[in-house]
């Protein structure tokens, strides 16, 4: 697996809950400071990384953390790899 295609399924998901193109988000645009993620998005968006790749990033990440899509898809790719 990588990066890019964790990046794209981020982002993928990041319009569904923003209701914006996908081509309009920035993988270096903080989460809550430059996209507007509410708290009940990055649990959304948490518990879909969880479904598709089969991780569990509550161990892994606090909420209060602000992060990026690409650092997001950092993280993701390392918890994949150790599965």
């Amino acid at each position: 697996m990588q990066k890019e295609e964790i990046v794209g399924f981020l982002k993928e998901r990041l319009s569904e809950l923003l209701n914006v193109e996908v081509d309009t988000i920035d993988e270096n645009k903080y989460l809550v400071e430059d996209l507007g993620v509410t708290s009940i998005m990055i649990v959304d968006l948490f518990v879909s990384v969880e479904e598709k790749y089969g991780v569990h990033m509550e161990d892994r990440l606090n909420l209060a953390e602000s992060l990026t899509i690409s650092q997001l898809a950092d993280k993701v790719l390392v918890a994949v790899e150790e599965l």
